[in-house]
């Protein structure tokens, strides 16, 4: 049996219950939550190859049927982890500790993998690529990996997809709440709900009786943050956006209900309702799994063509990626218009999204984990689709020449290159 640490900072959702992840997501980030329910799923499902230690820095509201260790920061996790006997250790990247928890890894010899839930800086990467201790660099999507395929990280790196919950709520013939639209995100402006918000008018002009719902709110990540007027932002956030969705007497209006951070089956059953799903519009994500969990429950999903979504939606199947607030306009428009293609794209959502359930994703975890264990290279996958997206097919040829000239050897990736030379490379990097 493999003992394997995982690292999550949990300080500011300390009060969050974590301990049933079959219910899943109480309303916190993906990432946070991902790093308690894959360890749970793990031990689930293959405790008889890997047992999983989960390290945080509150440990008091995790699965009781995971070991759980309170650890003050990701120093401290690896440190414990060592003397635990972890043979692997996986932990978050980040850009504000990373060389203090690269230098620490060292110390104590501990042979970890960067599981990497956003894009990271090049520092970042060189680190992890000069590091013989971190031996995996775990991306979350395809599309990801494809972003650093002209790094010379690639060569210890591959990907996992997140995994979601293929959710069964029990009231089944549970209708469709007609003309109803559901945003899900951290209300922050990389997840662009000010965007939505600028069109809304637009869709209430072309649709009678829209109503839209939002879940999330600048909480989602830390409970610690001051809110602004409607309690819902940072008040520097919610100022871009409260005008189009106020009143005459600046209240909200009638057609649109904030929630709040909601988890679990009450949050499932709005996604399930709702007509629309739109996910993030700014194309900030590495996979999206607010995306999946939509498409999880029939419920079609308008998000950002860039990105992990180009992974988790099937375009055009089970929902629309737009490139521009008049095309969110339009795709929302001609989903609540059009009621027969709302039902049938939800339908190819439920098929599109098995694939990423919670059996398979922690097969390949295993077959990872026993990879590094026995020392065995990891194959790069060849590029499949959207060779054209974010300048993927340069990327290749970049690492190619890298790779077979040796005068190129050390040529830079389009990601430092975006350090120096503006607009050469916009988000995702």
């Amino acid at each position: 049996m493999i003992k394997v640490g995982f690292y999550i900072n949990n300080d500011g959702i300390s009060e969050i219950d974590l301990s049933k992840p079959e219910n899943g997501n109480p309303g916190i980030g993906g990432t946070h939550y991902l790093f308690v329910s894959v360890p749970y799923y793990l031990k689930k499902y293959f405790g008889t190859i890997i047992e999983p230690v989960v390290f945080a820095n509150n440990v008091k509201k995790l699965p009781q049927d995971l070991v759980g260790i309170r650890a003050e920061n990701c120093i401290s996790a690896i440190k414990m982890a060592k003397n635990y006997n972890c043979e692997i250790f996986i932990w978050w990247p980040s850009y504000n500790n990373f060389k203090a928890v690269l230098k620490t890894v060292h110390n104590f010899n501990l042979n970890t993998i960067a599981w990497s839930h956003n894009y990271l800086y090049p520092s970042v990467l060189h680190g992890i690529n000069n590091s013989n201790l971190v031996k995996r660099l775990v991306n979350v999507s395809r599309e990801q990996l494809d972003s650093i395929r002209d790094h010379p990280v690639i060569e210890k790196s591959t990907f996992i997809f997140n995994p979601v919950h293929q959710y069964t709520i029990e009231d089944d013939k549970t209708e469709k709440d007609k003309k109803s639209v559901t945003f899900m995100a951290s209300l922050i402006p990389r997840t662009g709900f000010h965007i939505l918000a600028s069109i809304w008018s637009k869709v209430q002009d072309h649709v009678d009786g829209a109503t839209l719902n939002v879940i999330g709110t600048g909480k989602l990540y830390s409970r610690d943050k001051e809110l602004g007027k409607w309690g819902i932002a940072e008040e520097a956030y919610e100022n871009t956006w409260r005008k189009y969705l106020s009143t005459n007497q600046d209240s909200i209006d009638h057609t649109v209900v904030f929630h709040g951070n909601l988890g679990g089956k009450e949050k499932m059953r709005i996604l399930k309702r709702s007509q629309v799903g739109v996910a993030n519009i700014m194309g900030t994500e590495t996979f999206c799994l607010v995306a999946a969990e939509f498409q999880s429950v029939g419920t079609p999903v308008i998000a950002y063509k860039k990105g992990g979504v180009l992974d988790s939606i099937s375009d055009n199947k089970s929902g629309f990626l737009i490139k521009n607030r008049n095309e969110l306009a339009n795709k929302l428009i001609y989903l609540l218009n059009n009621e027969d293609v709302s039902r049938r794209m939800g339908k190819n959502g439920i098929e599109h999204v098995k694939k990423f359930n919670y059996y398979n994703i922690c097969l390949d975890w295993v077959k990872l984990i026993l990879e590094v264990k026995c020392n065995v290279s990891p194959i790069l996958p060849e590029i499949k689709s959207n060779i054209w997206d974010n300048k993927k097919f340069l990327r290749e040829i970049i690492r190619k020449m890298r790779n077979n000239i040796p005068l190129l050897h050390n040529i830079p990736s389009i990601t430092e290159l975006r350090n120096y030379i503006p607009y050469i490379s916009k988000s995702p990097k």
